[in-house]
């Protein structure tokens, strides 16, 4: 996806993806080792939990996680070096007498109230006023779209202390191969490779991408998935590429198919039905595996892993925007000035531009409106990191088109300096700046 760029732009491209693979070195400040550099080891929040769901697909072929969990308990990787022995909660749900009921609702997240068994190992107490009932099997809270993605991978080293840092190293390969179609989609809005790769570099090393690049997310597949399904329609014509790229981003997030609405517009719109056909196969049996998943999981098709619990659109959407912790302006800036150059990027380019917008604002106004819209514990926007390569195709015209004046790209240098400050004291180290943010 990177031909016809100049030998000074390839350049450019290999620098970013050093810069890329940089965090993957350095550890946690509270490696057992005590050590600052090291395999990459998962960190916290939704992480450890990602890895139990891999080792489950990987060691017993199945989404059952209760014996991960308590594999995890005695001592086992399972959850990654750093919470073996570990009194970790778990993130996992169950149907019982036709409901849905999650594990925090069962048993106590405050792990210091746990109990320990003879020897040592920390053992879950049940809240005061629930039915002395444990679960017969317990599914993950998460979609299980990336373990199956990631489980042909990692199956040779099940078993051993080496699945982990070798999970965290495909979410740097996932983010190389975003950059490439970043670079590919790019070619849809201009020709000219230095611009292209400006802004690539712009967009992966000045927002948090650069971040969860490093991290046991689904972001980085998403990003990836996501740039891939557009490149794929909008520069290669490849309909049906881009339906299966789209329907890998449903089963790591549901939520993801609403990246896959305007590209199925786009195809009606241009009165094309045979690839709109294809493009909606693999889509649609995303969907209905989804709902299968569900109902074997939750006890209803229509009900997910994940509860969803609405919130007030106006205070979200600030928060996504201006969030001191979670925003989207305060940890990349640089899209500040990408955003002024939507209008430019839409008059020239209308459908594949407008393709792009729609999609940016479906999944952006649906986070707004969910009640974890800030991502929980982690680093900046993450909920919302797919949208930031796509926001970030707004500096193509800006750079190519500079503002008059003695200095033309004077907004473009200081919020990109700025931006990329930023994420780079929070890719190295990565683990630092979790619910904070790096300057403030």
């Amino acid at each position: 996806m990177t031909d016809g760029l100049s030998r000074r732009s390839k350049g450019l491209l290999v620098i970013v993806v050093v810069a890329l693979l940089l965090p993957q070195f350095f550890t946690s400040s509270w490696d057992k080792a005590g050590l600052p550099i090291g395999l990459p080891r998962v960190n916290s929040g939704d992480e450890p939990h990602y890895l139990v769901l891999i080792n489950s697909l990987v060691a017993d072929g199945d989404f059952e996680l209760e014996n991960n969990y308590h594999s995890v308990h005695a001592g086992s990787e399972q959850a990654g070096l750093y919470f073996a022995g570990s009194a970790l909660d778990h993130h996992t749900v169950w149907p019982e007498e036709g409901r849905r009921v999650g594990w925090e609702q069962r048993f106590l997240t405050d792990t210091n109230k746990w109990e320990r068994a003879p020897d040592g190992t920390p053992v879950p107490a049940i809240r005061a006023g629930q039915p002395d009932k444990v679960p017969e099997h317990e599914y993950s809270s998460h979609w299980p779209g990336l373990a199956v993605l990631l489980a042909p991978v990692l199956y040779p080293m099940r078993g051993t202390t080496y699945l982990e840092p070798a999970a965290l190293v495909c979410s740097w390969v996932a983010t190389v191969l975003a950059l490439a179609c970043f670079v590919s989609l790019a070619g849809v809005f201009s020709r000219r490779s230095g611009t292209i790769v400006v802004a690539a570099a712009l967009v992966f090393v000045g927002t948090p991408v650069w971040h969860y690049g490093r991290t046991l997310f689904t972001e980085p597949y998403l990003v990836a998935c996501i740039l891939g399904a557009y490149a794929a329609l909008l520069r290669r014509g490849l309909p049906l590429l881009s339906g299966a790229l789209v329907a890998i981003a449903i089963l790591l997030k549901n939520p993801a198919v609403l990246f896959g609405l305007p590209l199925g517009i786009y195809l009606l719109g241009q009165r094309k039905w045979s690839q709109a056909a294809r493009f909606a196969l693999f889509p649609v049996v995303a969907v209905g595996v989804s709902l299968l998943l569900n109902d074997h999981t939750s006890g209803s098709s229509l009900e997910g892993a994940q509860v969803w619990q609405s919130h007030s659109f106006l205070t979200g959407a600030r928060g996504v925007l201006f969030d001191q912790s979670h925003g989207i302006f305060p940890y990349a800036p640089i899209l500040i000035s990408a955003l002024a150059g939507w209008p430019a990027l839409l008059r020239r380019h209308r459908g594949p531009a407008l393709s792009v917008a729609v999609s940016i604002l479906l999944y952006g106004g649906l986070v707004a409106t969910y009640y974890g819209w800030s991502g929980g514990y982690c680093f900046g926007p993450r909920h919302v990191v797919p949208l930031l390569p796509l926001l970030g195709l707004g500096l193509i015209p800006r750079l190519e088109n500079p503002l008059p004046g003695i200095w033309p790209r004077i907004d473009i240098a200081i919020l990109g300096v700025t931006s990329i400050v930023i994420n780079l004291l929070g890719a190295l180290p990565y683990w630092k700046f979790w619910g904070g943010h790096p300057l403030f």
